[in-house]
Order: C-alpha cells, then structure tokens, then sequence
C-alpha cells in the first residue's frame, strides 16, 4: 500500500489563515461589496489554503510545519503570473520563506502539480516587468519554469 498522504493531512497552519482572511474581510473597506456585507461571502484565503493542501503531498519524514509563506496561482500555460505590488513587497520581505505555487491550466489539468519556486523577489527580479497602470509584477512563465529546473537540481532542495 502506498503512502499518499496530504499535506492537508499532516498540517495546515489555521492561525495564519484565520489572520489573512480577517485582513482579507477588512480590506473591503472602500470597495463596492462593503456596502452591503453579503451572506454568501466566499472565502478566498482559507479556499487558497485547503486546494493547496489537498494538492501537494505531505513532506516524507518532516512535520511539515516549516514556515513555508505558499501564494498559490492557477494561470493558462505560458502566461505571465501577476503580482500585486503588495504580493512583490510580501516576497521582498519574507525572502526565503515565500513560496509562490504555480498550477498551468488548473482547470483542465487532471493532476494539477504547482510549480514551485523558493523567494521570486531574489530568484526572478531580473524577468519582472513592472506594469505601472495597476502596479503588478509578470513574472515570464518560462523564467519560472527555469528557475524551478535550477532549484530542483541543487542539492540544497526545497526546505519545509
């Protein structure tokens, strides 16, 4: 019998994920859909995090509680990843523990695996392009592809 564990499974970091989606909900102030607070408010953040953790496998012999910050992006292959100004300054910030997971073609992929890469901020600011009418980062699908091969291939591997 096989091992397929989740990470769901193993641990999922509810006190972070209670506190950015307290953030998310307060940042509607200003916005149109606080006019009204609906009754069917959906949960992006703890969304995020339960497709994440049902996705990725558990870590093999870790508890999996190694302050991985996980941004997860579901794009059409070979479309750049938009980031907000406040995602690039997050991954400036959080360095190494920032890990943007990219899914290509999310809904069409039966086995949907992330992309994974470890600190953009450090690895990618050279393939950035800054779009200054809405303030967002496209981080180039091929220099993320790439980027991933050169981390995947370094004995230092990904650290959870």
């Amino acid at each position: 019998m096989t091992d397929d564990r989740r990470l769901i499974e193993d641990y999922i970091p509810l006190k972070a994920i209670s506190e950015e989606a307290a953030r998310e909900k307060k940042d509607s102030k200003g916005k149109i859909a606080a006019i009204h607070q609906w009754w069917a408010r959906r949960p992006v953040t703890a969304a995020r995090a339960a497709v994440y953790g049902v996705l990725v496998p558990a870590p093999e012999g870790k508890n999996g509680r190694g302050g991985r910050r996980i941004e997860v992006k579901g794009r059409i292959r070979g479309q750049p990843i938009r980031l907000t100004t406040n995602e690039w300054y997050k991954a400036m910030q959080l360095g190494d523990t920032y890990w943007p997971y990219v899914v290509w073609d999310p809904l069409n992929n039966p086995d949907p695996t992330p992309v994974m890469i470890q600190n953009p901020a450090k690895h990618l600011d050279h393939a950035k392009r800054e779009i200054v009418s809405a303030r967002y980062y496209d981080l180039a699908a091929d220099a993320i592809e790439q980027v991933a091969r050169r981390q995947e291939a370094s004995d230092q591997g990904p650290v959870l």
